[in-house]
């Protein structure tokens, strides 16, 4: 073998080494956001309290949304896009379900 080939061939090693090494390289997760556990309410209104972490302590994708309500019931999300919002409007008696959902920096939700 000569000098060029040499050199070749050990260029294609590391081009396969480095493009495996690549490929191989996973993601995870970079944030978590919590609606916490059910509550029990006797009032008009009601503050839903979330809990969230990122790497980047950026939280402007918070999102709260209603997923159901009783019949009748005309609740309202205050300040859906923050981690504590007061519930407002028509609240009846029964069961209300709400999600909090919030994009992670790696473009990731949960």
């Amino acid at each position: 073998m000569n000098f060029n080939n040499i050199f070749l061939y050990k260029k294609v090693i590391y081009l396969f080494i480095v493009f495996v090494s690549l490929s191989n390289i996973s993601y995870s997760q970079t944030c978590t956001v919590n609606a916490g556990i059910s509550t029990t309410f006797c009032e008009s209104s009601f503050t839903l309290e979330g809990q969230a972490s990122t790497l980047n302590g950026d939280y402007s994708t918070i999102l709260w949304t209603l997923i159901s309500q009783p019949v009748g019931a005309n609740a309202q999300i205050v300040s859906p896009s923050s981690l504590s919002t007061d519930i407002g409007g028509t609240l009846l008696s029964g069961d209300y379900t709400f999600q909090i959902q919030m994009d992670c920096s790696d473009g990731s939700g949960t």
